[in-house]
C-alpha cells in the first residue's frame, strides 16, 4: 500500500471513530498504523511490543482498547484462537473476505464478493433478509503448503 493511500485510510478510520463519538487520538493512530503494516494477524501483546518501539509512552491497555474500537468501527477483524486469545488484522472499508493460513498466520484479503447468488438463494429459501456477511477461508498459504 502506497504511503498516500495508507494516510488516506488512516484518516478515514479516524473519522469513523469520531462518527461513533470516540476521540481520534495520536496513540490510537499509532496503534492503527502499526496494525495496518502487519501481513498476518497479531496478538495485542505482540502489537504492543511493535508500537512501543517507536512510541514508548503508549500503554498496553491503550493497544487492547484501540483494537476493540477498531473492530467496533469495522477497521479490524478479531480471530479467536483455540486458547480464546484474540488475534487481529486490519480490514479496509471495502467489502472483502479473508484467506487465513493456519500454519504461519498470513492473512490475504479477497477483494469484492463472490457470494451474491448465495445470499439471494438463502433469502429465497429462508425468507431471511441478509444485510451483510463475513466469510473467512482457512488453509495453508503457498509457502506452508510446500512444507
Amino acid at each position: 500500500m502506497a504511503q498516500q493511500e495508507r494516510t488516506a485510510e488512516l484518516d478515514d478510520v479516524m473519522r469513523r471513530l469520531e462518527a461513533c463519538n470516540r476521540q481520534s487520538t495520536p496513540p490510537r493512530r499509532h496503534v492503527l498504523a502499526a496494525l495496518m503494516q502487519q501481513r498476518s494477524y497479531i496478538t495485542p501483546r505482540d502489537l504492543y511490543v511493535i508500537v512501543r518501539q517507536d512510541h514508548p509512552d503508549i500503554g498496553q491497555a491503550t493497544v487492547y482498547r484501540t483494537l476493540e474500537l477498531l473492530v467496533e468501527v469495522g477497521a479490524a477483524t478479531r480471530f479467536v484462537q483455540e486458547n480464546n486469545e484474540g488475534k487481529y488484522i486490519y480490514c479496509s472499508h471495502r467489502h472483502h473476505h479473508h484467506l487465513v493460513c493456519t500454519r504461519c498466520g498470513l492473512v490475504e484479503d479477497i477483494e469484492g464478493c463472490m457470494l451474491p447468488t448465495l445470499d439471494t438463494a438463502l433469502e429465497l429459501r429462508t425468507r431471511f433478509q441478509i444485510n451483510e456477511h463475513v466469510v473467512t477461508f482457512y488453509g495453508y498459504c503457498g509457502d506452508c503448503k510446500q512444507q
